[in-house]
């Protein structure tokens, strides 16, 4: 019977039988359950950026196209760390739209409440000239995010994208425009 397998067919029938006998052991490795939970956050991180309408491809910080994140909570001790991003899309000054989001792999390790993000555009001389706060997402969750249609040129400087949870500060990125 082996002998009509294709390698490849026979290496992943040795790989199948591997997984078994691991499972049937009960001998799952951490490195394969962390694994997964990475896994998870950023097929979750990218679920976050499909709804934000963002890829996740950074630009040259010489157009106004940025895309950065943060680690922030009690996972990131434990090695899984929440996420907070934001993301200008535009062309040189002119932006089209400026978004952040968060996202938590463990619920408990980044779940905030009351959640809000504010984008704040600063000039060259570190004045603030435009800023915007988003609406209040009530209650508690591991996830949220928000999108401002600005359709305008900008000042060079940077944007300054801040997570705000109960109105306190809880993590930040900032991006160059121009």
């Amino acid at each position: 019977m082996s002998a009509n397998l294709s390698p490849a067919k026979a290496g992943h029938t040795q790989q199948s039988a591997s997984r078994i006998t691991a499972g049937i052991t009960g001998r799952q490795t951490s490195r394969t359950w962390t694994q997964g939970l990475r896994r998870r956050a950023i097929v979750l991180v990218m679920a976050m950026a499909t709804i934000l309408g963002i890829t996740t491809v950074a630009a040259s910080p010489a157009s106004a196209s940025a895309y950065s994140c943060t680690g922030y909570g009690y996972g990131y001790s434990w090695g899984y760390p929440s996420q907070f991003c934001g993301q200008t899309i535009g062309s040189g000054t002119y932006v089209q739209t400026a978004g952040a989001g968060f996202s938590a792999p463990i619920a408990w390790a980044g779940w905030l409440s009351n959640t809000r993000v504010r984008a704040e555009f600063y000039n060259n001389a570190g004045q603030l000239y435009w800023s915007a706060t988003s609406s209040q997402q009530n209650g508690g969750s591991a996830v949220g995010a928000w999108k401002w249609y600005l359709y305008r040129y900008m000042q060079s400087g940077y944007v300054k994208y801040t997570l705000l949870s109960n109105g306190a500060d809880i993590a930040s990125v900032y991006q160059r425009i121009g």
